[in-house]
């Protein structure tokens, strides 16, 4: 039997993988769970174990600072690293100390079983050399992935990147030349298994990797979340682009006959901006990224290429401003209690949206997402949101993500969102609306913060602007007047206890100067801080 040790701060996720191994079958035994590497390094140093599974992130000890203080000690139980996307990083240094394996969150059973089998041959047979090639090229394969995720999520310093570092710390061929990011985006369009989705994804890696490998210096490849990112390394010259689009034509044609043969769907291919400098293939994974946004307003099942379309570093900035005429003809069917009669609204809301963005070559989800939640925080009287909002905007949020026809926005989404206002109606609250009170509740806990309007309205999910025309018409008072008020009567009631001096006074009701404070409150309560504690403080305590 092989002993093995986990090391996992959280026991949800122990007792996750605790569920997914099998023990019998892998003759593996558990011989304990540590919560830190700290403890887990104690228990390595005593029960010696054979395999340790442990995490990265954790108190008191990381996994890492154990793993190096382990290796130290001349003590070496093969080790499988748990980390994310977003870790990598902290994965290739694992990978530098030995480590033998990482998994992904969220968990697979079948990966991780496979990795133990894997490890467990290995020991049994001391180290058989084939093992090694394969653990090998399975560890390079995982490192070309990820420098792919580490573009996608922004997790490296691109600045210091170099063709040379790049192909030593991620096993890349990359030579000089051209570099161009490839999305290839598959919709599904009826219920599809898992399995069939992995399947085809699969296959389509394999395609991609086969179909650019003519005109390429290298091509690396990724799958995530039923996207596929390829990064390729071609020759600059007149027609390297030219060649790419065309065979960008090829794959999308066999990956959609691949895709039929199971189930109903959509391939879209979005072919990114070329650049000259490595460094710059984040601009080139956006400009991708990008189109495969827009493929709702441009179409889908074809090849959308940046230098048809274009793309402007920073339009994603640009703000949809929502036509009164639209928004007033909604709030009249919900204020005159006509939530299922909104839908021809909401579909006008979302067709003058899709418009904007097609015409200004701005994002389409985050776009309507903004839309969403700003038809939400205006069409509620008095700003008044029960709990169930945030569930409800939330399966909207879902719901868009699932689209990628203009008809499922136009047609099928306003039907959801208008079922949506249905489960959030109410008659309004007594004593002041909902919002408000979470409004005056949060400030009344951060007073003694560096509080803006903006990080208010943030919290209760509406516009500035939104959130100051109903605090004028709750309070009585502007947002300003209402937080200077608050803080010079809490400053008032610290006065009175002469053991805390004026300057902690100053930062505990939210101001950073002194002489600030005072003169404000000298504004507000008609003399100093200072006069005020020597005629009201009580000096017996």
């Amino acid at each position: 039997m092989q002993k093995l040790l986990i090391v996992e701060d959280e026991k949800s996720i122990f007792f996750l993988l605790n569920s997914c191994i099998l023990y019998d079958e892998l003759g593996l035994e558990l011989i304990g769970y540590a919560e830190n590497g700290q403890i887990a390094y104690d228990m390595i140093m005593e029960k010696r174990p054979d395999i340790v599974i442990t995490d990265i992130t954790m108190p008191v000890m990381d996994g890492l600072e154990m793993i190096e203080e382990i290796q130290k000690r001349q003590v070496n139980p093969r080790f499988i690293i748990i980390s994310g996307y977003e870790q990598f990083e902290f994965a290739k240094k694992a990978m530098k100390l030995g480590v033998r394996d990482y998994l992904l969150k969220p968990i697979n059973s079948v990966e991780l079983n496979n990795s133990l089998a894997q490890l467990i041959q290995e020991i049994s047979e001391n180290g058989d050399r084939r093992i090694l090639l394969r653990n090998t090229d399975n560890h390079k394969e995982k490192m070309r992935i990820s420098y792919i995720m580490s573009i996608l999520y922004r997790d490296i310093d691109f600045r210091d990147m170099t063709i040379q570092k790049i192909n030593r710390d991620y096993h890349y061929s990359f030579q000089e030349g051209c570099f161009c990011f490839v999305t290839v985006k598959v919709d599904y369009y009826s219920d599809t298994v898992i399995g069939i989705k992995t399947h085809i994804t699969d296959n389509l890696i394999m395609m991609i990797r086969d179909g650019f490998r003519d005109i390429c210096h290298e091509v690396g490849v990724a799958g995530h979340q039923e996207t596929i990112y390829a990064i390729v390394n071609l020759e600059e010259n007149k027609d390297t682009m030219e060649k790419l689009h065309t065979l960008c034509g090829h794959v999308r044609a066999s990956a959609k006959k691949l895709a039929d043969d199971y189930v109903e769907s959509a391939v879209t291919v979005c072919l990114g901006k070329a650049v000259t400098d490595i460094r710059a293939l984040p601009d080139s994974l956006d400009a991708a990224i990008h189109l495969l946004d827009m493929r709702i307003v441009r179409g889908v099942d074809r090849v959308l290429d940046i230098r048809e379309y274009g793309y402007k570093k920073g339009a994603e900035e640009s703000k949809y401003i929502l036509p009164e005429q639209l928004l007033y003809g909604l709030v009249e069917k919900v204020e005159c209690n006509e939530p299922t009669n909104t839908k021809p609204s909401i579909s006008a809301i979302f067709r003058d949206a899709l418009d904007f963005c097609k015409q200004e070559d701005v994002s389409v989800y985050k776009t309507l997402q903004g839309v969403m939640l700003y038809v939400f925080s205006v069409v509620k009287q008095k700003g008044n949101f029960p709990n169930e909002f945030m569930d409800v905007y939330q399966e909207l949020s879902l719901e868009l993500n699932n689209c990628s026809r203009y008809s499922e926005i136009v047609d099928g989404l306003p039907e959801k969102m208008a079922a949506g206002m249905l489960k959030f109606r109410r008659e309004d609250q007594p004593g002041g609306s909902l919002i408000m009170n979470r409004i005056l509740e949060y400030i009344s806990r951060n007073y003694d913060k560096q509080l803006r309007l903006e990080e208010v309205a943030e919290q209760v999910f509406i516009t500035p602007a939104y959130l100051g025309i109903i605090f004028k018409k709750e309070t009585g008072k502007n947002f300003t007047a209402y937080l200077t008020e608050l803080r010079m009567e809490k400053a008032k009631e610290l006065l009175l206890d002469v053991r805390i001096n004026i300057n902690e006074i100053t930062y505990k009701v939210g101001y950073n100067n002194v002489r600030y404070f005072s003169r404000t409150f000298k504004e507000y309560v008609g003399i100093t801080p200072k006069e005020y504690r020597r005629i009201h403080a009580n000096r017996i305590y």
